[in-house]
């Protein structure tokens, strides 16, 4: 939440939690072959809510980082299966047989009206309350609420996790159409940041693109 205080240090401090808390139970899951879903989805809601608690730690001990908080999504290939976990308005998409499909929702005031029925998804594009967060790691509520998706990957799948700074300026059918012209990961992602700022750069652009290939 780079408006907020100390966006950049929670995103910091979250990452090196999680990276912290969960890789080494998932290298051992690796490690023995072990595909078990439940508990890798909850290793990694508690890794979520461990860097919740320690951001808000932090804070506590800082005044300058009163409230500070960061989005969050993740992505995990593990075998054939992808698992997301996702808190904020960050997102996850997999482009397969040309369609772009979006794997995360919004936690955003503007999207949970969408989801009530109460405004139209065109509307929430240009909604006042689309920035508005209602879930967020950190911040001065010990309360997290995480999304998990999980999804059977195929050969030639395109996986883009991005912040907001893409999705407020480059629609779908156009981050599709660039996924499409780019086979290549780290020209897509360049391709995709660059049109961001094209259409105009309102805020820092975050795009990180992986590509799903059958074992050779």
């Amino acid at each position: 939440m780079g408006g907020a205080n100390g966006g950049e240090r929670a995103s910091e401090l979250a990452i090196a939690t999680i990276e912290g808390r969960l890789l080494p139970p998932l290298v051992r899951l690796a490690t023995a072959g072990v595909l078990d879903a439940a508990l890798i989805l909850g290793e990694m809601r508690a890794c979520f809510r461990r860097a919740d608690s320690r951001l808000r730690a932090e804070a506590a001990n800082h005044l300058d980082l009163a409230g500070m908080a960061t989005t969050l999504t993740i992505a995990v290939s593990f075998g054939r299966r992808l698992f997301v976990t996702h808190v904020g308005d960050s997102r996850c998409y997999v482009l397969r047989d040309g369609g772009l499909r979006r794997l995360t929702n919004d936690h955003t005031v503007a999207a949970d009206l969408v989801r009530r029925g109460h405004i139209s998804a065109e509307a929430a594009r240009e909604h006042a309350f689309r920035h508005i967060l209602t879930e967020y790691v950190g911040g001065g509520v010990a309360k997290l609420n995480v999304d998990v998706q999980d999804l059977e990957l195929r050969s030639g799948d395109t996986l883009l996790l991005c912040s907001d700074g893409l999705t407020e300026m480059v629609d779908g059918h156009e981050i599709a159409d660039i996924l499409l012209a780019h086979p290549e990961p780290e020209e897509a992602a360049g391709s995709l940041v660059e049109r961001a700022n094209e259409n105009g750069g309102h805020d820092n652009v975050t795009a990180v693109v992986a590509r799903c290939e059958a074992a050779v």
